[in-house]
Parts: C-alpha cells; sequence; structure tokens
C-alpha cells in the first residue's frame, strides 16, 4: 500500500510538474540543485559537432532537456518552437539536450519539426550533475550562466503543455523589465 501512495505522488508530480524562478526561495526535495547558482556546464556539442560555449555567449539561454520517447517533451515541442520564432532576433537563445543517440535524434527529427538547436549530453553526465529533476526540464540561464528559472515535468498533451509557453513567457517579459 506504501508502495502505491509513493508512486501515486511520483507520478502526479512528472503529470503537473512544478517551476522555480529565482525569487522564490523553498526549501523541498525537488529544489533544482542549481537554482540561482551558475550552471555547471559551459560546454555544449551539438549532434553535428558544433560547439558552443555557453559563457561566451553574453545571452539568455532557455535550454529544455528532453528525449524522443518523453510523451511531455513530445508535447511541449510545438510550445517551444512558437517561443523560439518570437524571439530569434533578441537575446534569447533556445537550445535543446538529449542523451540519445544520433541516429535516435536524426529519425525522430525527420519526423517532428523541433526547431530548437539540438545538443547531446550523456546521461550519465546529466544524472551526475543533477541537471534535470525529471523530463522534461527546462531552465533559464542568465548572462552569467546563473540559473534563474527552471521547470520540470509537464503534460502529455500539447493543449495543457501550453504551461511551458506562459511560464517563459512571463520569465522573459521579468528580463526585459530589468533591462535598461
Amino acid at each position: 500500500m506504501t508502495r502505491i501512495v509513493f508512486f501515486l505522488i511520483f507520478l502526479s508530480f512528472f503529470q503537473f510538474g512544478f517551476s522555480q524562478s529565482e525569487a522564490e526561495n523553498s526549501s523541498s526535495p525537488f529544489d533544482y540543485k542549481w537554482m540561482n547558482k551558475k550552471f555547471p556546464i559551459d560546454t555544449l556539442v551539438s549532434y553535428d559537432s558544433d560547439t558552443l560555449i555557453l559563457s561566451e555567449g553574453k545571452k539568455y539561454y532557455i535550454i529544455n532537456f528532453w528525449f524522443t520517447s518523453c510523451p511531455p517533451c513530445i508535447a511541449e515541442i510545438k510550445w517551444l518552437n512558437k517561443l523560439k520564432g518570437e524571439y530569434q532576433h533578441s537575446e534569447f537563445e533556445f537550445l535543446a539536450v538529449s542523451f540519445e543517440s544520433k541516429e535516435s535524434m536524426s529519425s525522430f527529427l525527420v519526423e517532428h519539426n523541433f526547431k530548437l538547436k539540438q545538443f547531446y549530453f550523456q546521461q550519465q553526465q546529466i544524472n551526475e550533475n543533477f541537471l534535470t529533476i525529471g523530463y522534461p526540464t527546462t531552465i533559464i540561464l542568465d548572462k552569467t550562466g546563473k540559473v534563474i528559472f527552471q521547470k520540470s515535468g509537464g503534460h502529455a498533451n500539447q493543449e495543457d503543455a501550453v504551461e511551458i509557453y506562459q511560464l517563459i513567457s512571463q520569465e522573459i517579459a521579468k528580463l526585459k523589465l530589468r533591462e535598461p
């Protein structure tokens, strides 16, 4: 019985997700380890072998951790594409990170139009560095590389997955208000 209760709590966590922004100070076991801290990874390598050094960008990075057999990850693609389109000529850069092979990723991207630049990172490294608290996980790094927002978990249908669009839009609006 106890296992069932824990499973239901665990399942509801991933169905509905949670988010944190830099103003929030909580101490939950689900808090993101890197919230309000410098993100521990500075270099990303794309599936095309392009290297991106985050600290050289001097921009805000919205990074989505995902994988191809994750229904909430797939449901968010439409909304992340929309955000990327709205901010394509700005100081906000949208990136996607997965642990999947180039072959798996290539075949998936042929069928799905995920417009974010795709980067590979070993699952072991993601886990060892506590880069996610589940999937999908989306973070925003400020121009200094500090994590100022994170959202983990999501919805398996596109209509409810609009939440990621709304949350990221709100965070970008806050950041724009801070700019001189």
